[in-house]
C-alpha cells in the first residue's frame, strides 16, 4: 500500500485506485520503534459505524510506507487506544 501523508490527510492506493482518507489518530510505541496510524475513508461498515483502518510506520524505515499490523498484542493495543479515544468500530 502506497501512502502520502499531508497534514491530517492521507492518500492510499487501494485496489489500484488512489483513495483520500482522513487521519483519525496517530501514536507511537517506542519499544517497538513504530508509529501507528489510524485512518478512515468514511465508508460505513455493516455495523453502521465508520470503517477505521490501521497500520504502522517503522521509524527506522519510514520509506517502506504503512505496514500491516499482524501481531495480536499490537492489534489489542490499537483497539484499546481507540476505545480510550471514543472510537465506534
Amino acid at each position: 500500500m502506497d501512502f502520502d501523508i499531508n497534514k491530517d490527510k492521507i492518500q492510499i492506493e487501494k485496489d489500484g485506485k488512489i483513495v483520500d482518507c482522513d487521519i483519525y489518530l496517530t501514536f507511537d510505541i517506542e519499544e517497538l520503534s513504530r508509529s501507528y496510524i489510524v485512518y478512515t475513508d468514511h465508508s460505513i461498515g455493516s455495523n453502521g459505524a465508520k470503517n477505521l483502518y490501521y497500520g504502522y510506520i517503522d521509524l527506522f524505515n519510514p520509506d517502506l510506507g504503512i505496514q500491516e499490523v499482524t501481531e495480536e498484542k499490537e492489534i489489542n493495543t490499537i483497539k484499546h487506544v481507540l476505545e480510550e479515544n471514543g472510537a465506534n468500530f
